[in-house]
């Protein structure tokens, strides 16, 4: 597996930046081996014919490889596994039809993400609210925060490594005897002639 893998196509630019996609290398990732279509379908409570779809979009575009195939039953199982630990998007910024991709999938992909935590966090909400059985805990951790904070370019670097880090430490992979947390998180640069209003 690669340490960084650039993507530099139309095409696997549009296969990475696809929200639904990188639920499945998120998910691919936190079992910390490689892992066939069943197994992350079941992670991801989704059917294996969707997902087993968007593995082979990511295959073959070179996100994904299938690293290993095991008899059970009479069944092949395939095993993928990310071909990179980092993807990086990579575009000659003079391209305007390449940045205009670029641009278009980025906003898809955070829009993606950001509905799907959304939702996430809403329907705890209202499970809280509407549950006759549900006990607050006087004592939980319940997040919820928005910041500008200033750093410097490494302190931003060492921040995002940081939250990947711990992130990944706790993942699918190591569930026994913790509560499950959702967390979203987005860390740019702020461009000080662009206001937020």
């Amino acid at each position: 597996m690669k340490e960084v893998l650039k993507l530099t196509t139309f095409e696997s630019v549009r296969a990475f930046s696809d929200p639904y996609r990188l639920r499945i290398i998120s998910t691919l990732r936190d079992f910390k081996r490689p892992a066939t279509v069943k197994e992350i379908s079941d992670a991801m409570g989704e059917t294996p014919a969707k997902v087993h779809y968007h593995v082979k979009k990511l295959e073959k575009a070179g996100i994904l490889s299938l690293v290993a195939t095991k008899e059970i039953n009479g069944i092949i199982a395939k095993y993928y596994e990310p071909t990179a630990e980092r993807f990086v998007i990579k575009y000659d910024p003079h391209d305007e039809e390449l940045a205009k991709v670029y641009l278009g999938e980025m906003q898809r992909m955070i829009c993606g993400l950001y509905e799907r935590s959304r939702a996430i966090v809403l329907k705890q909400l209202e499970y809280e609210q509407l549950q006759p059985s549900f006990q607050f805990e006087q004592d939980r951790v319940d997040f919820v925060r928005s910041h500008d904070i200033y750093l410097t370019k490494e302190e931003a670097l060492e921040f995002a490594k940081l939250i990947q880090q711990f992130a990944k430490k706790r993942s699918i992979g190591e569930q026994k005897e913790r509560q499950r947390y959702h967390f979203f998180a987005v860390l740019r640069p702020f461009y000080e002639d662009i206001t937020d209003d």
